[in-house]
């Protein structure tokens, strides 16, 4: 049987080359053309660590007769205009006469619970449970001699003896003793409050009695005179607490604070990068969980002596005692984040190269952070040329 041989023709060499060219010429083609990367969105922050001291618009509210003192509001508690923060016993009070009334109190609930005899109140035994659960935490607190706390528990306590007091009176017969008792102590009340003055609160506030003598000069009435040399003086002076149980005239009862206002002030920062007008976060030391934002409303002198103070418009409850600080202050920024060798500058402008297809726009940008790998990016003039996931340049 004979084979036979067929020649291949010099054009089927030809089609295979240029089968295997092609992809070749498209890789290269590739190779060839600009390294890219695509347009994200991002957050960054940056802050730094800086001294500051607290001005808060405050107005100390001052004895206008010497006396004994009771508190009545608690240091922290809210306060609305007109209401009643201090008792004053006017001087020439008689002690006596307080104590007996006191005395005529227990006389009278003694006699109550007696006419009442092994009759059950469901509500008088309510009462008497809170009322013990109470003087127990009291207890507590003068161990620990924590006076704030103390207050507050004592305004419950006497609250919780009223509503007993107010109780009984509806639940046990009026008789003639009682009768009696109760005259009695409308006598006394009659002749204590002859001697007793209220102090009401002039404004809506936040109570505190904690003073440290600076509340008048570290005012915001007095912002735009404060220098640094002058806060730096001012914050020689140390903090005392008004427990007092004998008021003089003239001399401080308690403070009202503004609660949604006050102000945050750096001192001599020279490498401060704050703006006028511009808003920060601003993180306390040891209150991490909580940040402030504040705007730059002066930004004064330099160097030592630069000032720069920033309002607050946020609850300063947590910070009512506090003039000296640590805080972390910066921003936390929005914007397009790019890989920072996609970054460019054309003519002293930095700026993107927006790639499509083969064409390549070079757009201004605004850097507004930056980090290890990428920078956050904002087109300039409000342009709207640049989108998320838009292929740019990269070196």
């Amino acid at each position: 049987m004979r084979i036979r041989i067929r020649r291949i023709k010099p054009r089927f060499y030809v089609f295979v080359g240029i089968v295997v060219l092609i992809p070749i010429i498209i890789l290269l083609a590739n190779m060839g053309g600009s390294k890219t990367a695509f347009v994200d969105w991002g957050i960054m922050s940056s802050s730094s660590k800086k001294d500051v001291v607290l001005l808060r618009s405050e107005t100390v509210v001052k004895a206008e007769s010497a006396g004994k003192v009771v508190y009545v509001a608690e240091e922290g508690q809210r306060v609305a205009q007109g209401d009643k923060v201090v008792e004053v016993y006017q001087a020439g009070y008689d002690q006596k006469s307080l104590d007996d009334y006191d005395a005529l109190q227990k006389k009278i609930y003694e006699y109550q619970i007696g006419a009442l005899a092994d009759i059950k109140n469901e509500n008088l035994s309510t009462i008497d449970q809170a009322i013990k659960g109470k003087q127990n935490q009291l207890n507590a607190v003068y161990d620990a001699e924590d006076r704030t706390e103390t207050l507050k528990l004592e305004e419950e306590l006497n609250q919780l003896i009223e509503l007993r007091k107010a109780h009984l009176r509806q639940i046990v017969p009026l008789d003639s003793q009682l009768n009696e008792l109760y005259l009695e102590e409308q006598n006394l009340l009659t002749k204590i409050n002859a001697w007793k003055k209220d102090e009401l609160a002039p404004e809506a506030g936040i109570v505190s009695f904690y003073f440290d003598g600076n509340e008048a000069a570290l005012n915001p009435q007095e912002l735009d005179k404060l220098t640094v040399k002058d806060i730096q003086t001012l914050l020689q002076g140390s903090a005392s607490y008004s427990n007092q149980q004998e008021a003089k005239i003239d001399q401080p009862l308690y403070r009202l604070v503004s609660s949604n206002t006050w102000y945050v002030a750096i001192l001599g920062d020279e490498n401060s990068d704050l703006a006028l007008s511009e808003t920060y976060d601003i993180v306390f030391e040891g209150m991490e969980n909580a940040t402030y934002t504040g705007q730059v409303v002066v930004d004064k002198d330099k160097g030592k002596d630069h000032l720069t103070i920033l309002s607050v418009e946020q609850d300063i409850q947590p910070l009512l005692n506090v003039r000296e600080a640590k805080a972390s202050i910066g921003k936390s920024q929005e914007g397009f984040m790019i890989p920072k060798d996609a970054l460019y500058e054309k003519s002293g402008q930095k700026g993107v190269y927006i790639v499509n297809g083969r064409e390549e726009t070079f757009v201004g940008v605004e850097v507004l952070e930056e980090n290890d790998e990428s920078y956050l990016i904002r087109e300039l003039n409000g342009g709207e040329t640049i989108k998320v996931n838009q292929a740019v340049k990269c070196r």
